[in-house]
């Protein structure tokens, strides 16, 4: 054999090992993190915290729009079991469809009440529906807790969501969801394991990120944090709290427990549109993780293209099998990892549509960051947001 066929196969075989080393250890950081969140083990978890009585604690639920799910997610959280809360649900207006399914709510449950925002003018309007419900909490309320309306949630979910900050492990502490999917189309599996791989991460200190969907500080930690102030003129409130957390270097704490599950039935346009979003708040927020982001997915997804490459040939005898042995052995592992992955959604998807769904997971990704770094206007619920550095709001149109 050549010496450049030499050097080639070292070469290959060193990058696809590292690549699927990657590949698997986000499987292994999966199978640590992820089944805390399961049903059964989630239900099954104690929180621990000290002897006395638990501090009151205010749940902020922003809803709008409508929803199947709605119902049964805001029913599941009408019925934690931590001791002493209430429950805020807060719309936009009256106009909102889930403003009638807000006062239902507050009227059939004594301790949930309901509150009107009105519309955002320099901020996101989540993050105004967050602050105009803090805003009529009283003093005696010494933990905030805000969960988002379309997940479902076991009745332990607050109790253990809270769990670090009443032990004293740190001020601010974040969940996480893990996707049900209710089809096997593209969309819908893309999205569900590119939620399984950021949940995996959340095992990582240096990579673990606050969750606007699940997430909890002390009241203490909302002011020195100056928490009102950051989200009164923000796009998004949990990567601005990143960004704050970051500067501040204050602790995130995983509550891996506070784990919600995610009914799903994703199109394509809609996951491309979903993870645009993703990628797009940490591009106008925190510039440097963004471009790190970027990197990374390049390089697993020329690797990916590669691999594909290079097996082909080999298949069509255009590369010498020698050459081809790194490239078909990567691909091999990668179902294997792919395979090991749908084991840790609460329902195992069908095989195909699964192992196609997260091998298109890297290029789209890489196709959505492109997307993300040409905007400055980013789109919800039929209104538009022109960001500028920081994640600050300069105009709202719709």
């Amino acid at each position: 054999m050549h010496v450049w066929m030499l050097t080639w196969w070292g070469v290959a075989m060193l990058v696809f090992g590292l690549a699927l080393a990657v590949l698997a250890g986000i499987w292994l950081l999966g199978r640590l993190t992820v089944p805390a969140g399961h049903p059964a083990r989630a239900a099954r978890h104690l929180p621990a915290w000290p002897a006395r009585r638990p501090p009151r604690a205010t749940l902020v639920v922003p809803m709008t729009g409508e929803s199947p799910h709605m119902a049964p997610a805001l029913a599941s959280l009408l019925a934690q079991d931590y001791p002493e809360h209430e429950v805020v649900f807060v719309t936009q207006d009256e106009a909102d469809p889930a403003t009638a399914l807000a006062r239902r709510l507050s009227r059939e449950h004594p301790h949930a009440r309901h509150v009107l925002a009105g519309p955002a003018q320099v901020c996101g309007q989540k993050t105004h529906n967050q602050l105009a419900a803090l805003a009529t909490v009283d003093d005696t309320v010494r933990v905030f807790a805000f969960c988002d309306a379309s997940h479902t949630a076991a009745p332990n979910f607050l109790a253990s969501l809270l769990e670090p900050l009443l032990c004293g492990r740190a001020r601010v502490a974040a969940g996480y969801h893990l996707v049900v999917p209710e089809d096997a189309r593209l969309g819908t599996l893309g999205q569900a394991v590119v939620v399984l791989a950021l949940h995996a991460f959340q095992t990582v200190p240096r990579l673990r990120q606050p969750w606007g969907g699940a997430m909890a500080m002390t009241r203490a930690a909302f002011d020195d944090l100056r928490v009102a102030a950051l989200w009164g003129e923000n796009v998004v409130d949990d990567v601005s709290l990143a960004a704050r957390l970051v500067q501040r270097r204050e602790p995130l704490a995983f509550a891996p427990a506070a784990c919600l599950l995610t009914p799903l039935a994703q199109s394509w346009s809609g996951w491309t549109a979903w993870l645009t979003r993703q990628l797009a708040y940490p591009r106008f927020i925190m510039p440097g993780t963004w471009v790190g982001i970027g990197l990374g997915l390049f390089v697993l997804t020329g690797i990916l293209c590669t691999a594909v490459l290079g097996g082909a040939g080999v298949l069509l005898g255009a590369v010498p099998a020698a050459l081809g042995v790194p490239a078909l052995g990567f691909l091999a592992g990668l179902l294997l990892v792919i395979r090991a992955l749908a084991g840790l959604l609460p329902m195992r998807p069908p095989v195909w549509p699964w192992c196609v769904a997260c091998g298109l997971a890297l290029p789209l990704a890489c196709w959505c960051f492109l997307r993300s770094a040409a905007t400055r206007t980013m789109r919800w619920r039929h209104r538009a947001y022109v960001v500028g550095r920081g994640g600050r709001v300069e105009r709202i149109v719709g």
